[in-house]
């Protein structure tokens, strides 16, 4: 997708953009129809021109609306973002403690805190609910982590109770992430989160997560003899590392004390509540998407709660993003400061007539220097390049090369492009002469 990115990067008002962000000045962008958003901010991600310290944070209206971001922003990017989920029982008064979420937002915080900047900048995606929403201060998180070391004395029954008291559930064998399982002089643990733990990890593939790599650990009386990752469908021991991590959880992080593996202080009320703002650096951005439609939502959640100590207000949240730097994206165009407005079309549907699609895809393509068409896999590539056929015409193959399927390229504006991936909205790029195309 780099190449699709360079498109943006050489446009003059994503130029007056970027140098808006290295000034440190806030900026509003309007004109952003279809998946557009995702792609402007996976261009800025990807900019070697603009500094790396801190991450994106990515704000929508909504839930579904920030699912489509995170499909559309791994559509662009090689590296996959951050979803930070949202815990219903926090935006509703209805609703039991959601357990499994609390934990998905527990791994996304402790990545946050761990600070592992990749080479582009980190994006994080969040609905507003779930930035509403309070969560452990960094310190428990830090304090709630088990360091287990080849050579450690250690008893097997301590290690047991924290992962009790750290949310992990016994079983037999250890299948899925939060297991763990004691056989002897042998206990199996699956943690949560991957805390990149392994100080003998030459041999272990980098792109290894958690749930791949639960950990099996030997004792000789109370000493930790070994430590291995296993296979969990074979069962069977495979990489040897010199100590691993566990990370645990709690399933209450509003009204926990800042060291939620002591039980005594458990059901304790916290003096300083979190958000998921607090694990945000400072050099970082804030996109807010339809902001107008942010702080309705947000607005709304508040009304309609009997209890606000769930949950911040919105006042509250904007008041802790005062010292970012902040995106103001948005379809419709608003009179505002600094604001950058581009000419982006939102693509009609097509119809279901297979001829009519073709002419349009047709007129489409001669109108545009690129056209980029995303298919959800290869087979619908095949099929829908077949219907084009009668624009391809065969390259010469040499040994050396493989075929390759090209365009009557006469002129630039001839030129079509096929992706694997599922955007979930096409639109015409026209300051940069690119129509983004969608199989579906």
């Amino acid at each position: 997708m780099k190449n699709i990115l360079k498109l943006i990067h050489k446009d003059k008002k994503y130029k007056q953009i970027a140098d808006s962000l290295i000034s440190g000045e806030d900026c509003h962008v309007q004109g952003l129809w279809g998946s557009s958003a995702a792609f402007l901010i996976a261009g800025l991600a990807s900019d070697n021109n603009i500094a790396r310290k801190g991450e994106i944070l990515f704000v929508t209206p909504g839930i579904e609306e920030a699912e489509e971001v995170f499909e559309d922003i791994n559509v662009f990017l090689h590296e996959s973002p951050l979803f930070f989920p949202v815990s219903e029982d926090a935006i509703s008064v209805e609703s039991l403690p959601d357990t499994n979420t609390y934990v998905q937002q527990i791994n996304v915080l402790y990545k946050l805190l761990s600070g592992n900047c990749e080479a582009t900048c980190r994006i994080i995606i969040a609905p507003i609910q779930s930035l509403l929403q309070h969560v452990p201060p960094p310190e428990a998180i830090e304090k709630n982590i088990l360091t287990i070391k080849i050579g450690q004395e250690c008893e097997q029954e301590f290690i047991v109770e924290w992962l009790i008291k750290g949310g992990f559930e016994r079983a037999g064998i250890v299948e899925l992430p939060g297991e763990f399982s004691l056989r002897g002089g042998i206990i199996d643990i699956f943690p949560f989160s991957s805390l990149k733990e392994h100080e003998q990890g030459n041999d272990v593939p980098a792109d290894n997560r958690a749930s791949e790599m639960p950990y099996r650990i030997e004792f000789f009386g109370d000493e930790i003899d070994s430590i291995r990752i296993f296979n969990t469908e074979t069962q069977l021991s495979a990489k040897k590392v010199n100590e691993c991590k566990v990370l645990g959880v709690q399933t209450e992080p509003a009204h926990s004390e800042t060291n939620p593996s002591s039980p005594e202080k458990s059901g304790r009320k916290e003096s300083k509540l979190s958000s998921l703002i607090d694990y945000i650096p400072k050099e970082s951005w804030i996109i807010f998407k339809e902001f107008e439609n942010i702080e309705s939502k947000a607005e709304h959640i508040n009304d309609n709660l009997q209890s606000h100590d769930k949950i911040f207000s919105f006042n509250c949240i904007l008041e802790s993003c005062k010292d970012f730097r902040k995106i103001y994206l948005s379809r419709l165009t608003l009179k505002r400061e600094n604001t950058f407005s581009f000419n982006i079309k939102a693509l009609d549907y097509f119809d279901h007539d297979v001829d009519n699609s073709i002419q349009k895809i047709g007129e489409i393509k001669t109108s545009h220097k690129n056209t980029i068409i995303f298919c959800s896999n290869q087979a619908e590539e095949q099929r829908l390049s077949e219907l084009l056929s009668s624009d391809i015409i065969s390259q010469p193959i040499s040994s050396e090369t493989k075929p390759k399927r090209t365009r009557k390229a006469a002129s630039p504006s001839n030129h079509i492009e096929y992706q694997i991936g599922h955007l979930n909205h096409g639109f015409l790029f026209e300051d940069i002469s690119t129509a983004f195309l969608t199989h579906h």
